[in-house]
């Protein structure tokens, strides 16, 4: 069995360590928390799961503080956690499984984080997120926005685990005061490096986590331009995040227009063609079909509530459809382009196509509400499809 040491770095947690050490604490062979300057409760809460704790003096690091954290590891395997964040009920249970089984071979863990949750903790937004990786193959890097990196240039397996769930419970007063302080600390790297695109796309992404989409566009616009042709990941990323901030404000044809223009070189990358399908869909234009099938052919295992549904009638609402699936879930990468094919197909009037893709959907769809829906609609198409061949 392999051995995992908890690593936190905390400042005036007293709200919420309680909870979040609770839910998490039965995993850890070692729980080392790094403190950077609290003025409350928390080390005398934290002191209660460990006599590890540390002090660290704030730099305005966030990599700096996660890499001396780590420097106290002693187990096999790192598990990230921050004091805002408890562990889903139920998960528990699994993530012991994971451990029992040994990770000898695996170097990162990815769990399903649900970064909003509302009062009543029902998730409102997800995404997969890494939060065990091996000890001594990776560090911390940037500043804000932080994320490991290899030690040495080499491959790592990474395993994901979506029905391990990880809750974000952070309140609207901290939650603002931490972007805030991010805003704060990517302004005076951004006066430094004001043409690093890494730098420019982290400051366009929190302002796009705060809805300030128009601000948003501007900063991406300048990271797309400083970004060298052959990054095409990146740019893939990058255009997906900007068409999502155009729709957002309701600029369809901007979004459209950057798609095209770079079609030629993105038209292989997989989150191109599922961002294309989208903006090709919100512009109701019928090429929108073709681009996700194109990506579902190329197999990045098939993307979250899509159709609106009433009893009486399957209507599609496009823009509504799209962006309630932009975030990063197995959900929009599995299931949603699924969802746009069954619904595009039934508008041509394709029901056998449209069936077969439904019968893909309901093995992979575990909500029952949605289950039902989908059953619904393949009796409905069912009957659609045998009145069809009748007449004719």
């Amino acid at each position: 069995m392999s051995t995992i040491t908890l690593c936190m770095i905390v400042k005036d947690e007293e709200k919420m360590l309680k909870e979040c050490l609770e839910s998490i604490y039965q995993i850890a062979d070692e729980i080392i928390i790094v403190d950077t300057g609290s003025a409350d409760k928390t080390i005398e809460i934290a002191q209660k799961y460990t006599q590890n704790t540390k002090h660290f003096t704030w730099i305005e690091d966030f990599s700096a503080a996660r890499n001396y954290c780590d420097s106290f590891a002693t187990m096999d395997y790192i598990l990230r956690w921050d004091a805002d964040w408890v562990l889903r009920e139920g998960s528990m249970k699994k993530l012991l499984q994971l451990k029992q089984t040994n990770l000898e071979d695996v170097d990162i863990v990815r769990f399903m984080w649900n970064v909003e949750i509302n009062a009543q903790r029902e998730t409102l937004r997800n995404q997969l997120h890494y939060f065990i990786y091996r000890r001594g193959m990776f560090h911390w890097e940037s500043t804000i926005h932080e994320h490991i990196e290899p030690n040495l240039p080499q491959q790592f397996k990474t395993i994901t685990c979506s029905d391990i769930q990880v809750m974000h419970c952070k309140d609207v007063e901290d939650k603002q005061y931490r972007f805030t302080q991010t805003k704060t600390i990517l302004k005076k790297e951004l006066d430094k490096k004001p043409n690093n695109s890494d730098l420019t796309s982290y400051y366009a992404q929190g302002l796009e986590f705060d809805h300030k989409y128009e601000e948003a566009i501007v900063h991406y616009r300048k990271a797309l331009g400083g970004l060298l042709k052959n990054d095409q990941k990146t740019i893939s990323f990058i255009v997906e995040r900007l068409c999502f901030c155009y729709l957002s404000v309701g600029q369809v044809e901007q979004a459209l227009g950057l798609c095209v223009d770079l079609e030629g070189d993105l038209r292989d990358y997989k989150r191109f063609q599922l961002i294309y399908g989208d903006v090709l869909l919100a512009s109701k234009n019928p090429d929108a079909l073709g681009w996700y099938e194109r990506y579902i052919a190329n197999q990045y295992e098939l993307a979250v509530d899509t159709m609106n549904y009433a009893t009486d009638s399957f209507e599609i609402h496009p823009l509504k459809m799209i962006m309630e699936n932009m975030d990063y879930t197995a959900d929009r990468f599995e299931i949603h382009p699924l969802k746009m094919i069954v619904e595009l197909y039934r508008q041509k009037k394709y029901y056998i196509q449209a069936i077969s893709v439904i019968d893909i959907l309901l093995k992979k769809v575990t909500d029952p509400i949605q289950v039902k829906k989908y059953q619904i609609l393949r009796r409905v198409l069912k009957v659609q499809s045998f009145l069809t061949i009748k007449r004719n």
